[in-house]
């Protein structure tokens, strides 16, 4: 047995044909949206479509294939050396200082 969330999951799924306009009030209600008229029956259509491609893809045999996360990288990703610099760009950066002293900005005095 598998510990697969996602198992068997295309029982759960609606066909286009049970996907009804309270199905879609009820989902809008949820996530606290307002549709007029012409919103309900757009949003219905697309929606209808969104599920006839969930089921064609749940109809892909997926026996034996591994359960995957984070975009297929299984081992850890190489790490790049952690370099402290400054970036090579202190003159040009103090080069836009209308004043600077031992290369640092020089700002005026606020606290008395």
């Amino acid at each position: 047995m598998t510990d697969n969330k996602f198992e068997n999951s295309s029982s759960c799924i609606q066909t286009d044909k049970s996907l009804t306009k309270n199905d879609l009030l009820q989902a809008a209600k949820l996530v606290r949206i307002k549709l007029d008229d012409s919103e309900i029956d757009y949003y219905l259509k697309e929606l209808k479509v969104v599920l006839s491609w969930i089921q064609t893809i749940s109809q892909v045999d997926t026996q034996g294939v591994t359960p995957m996360s984070h975009g297929g990288i299984n081992d850890t990703l190489p790490l790049r050396e952690d370099i402290i610099n400054d970036g090579n760009i202190k003159d040009a950066v103090l080069l836009n200082s209308p004043e600077q002293k031992h290369d640092f900005f020089v700002v005026p005095k606020v606290i008395e």
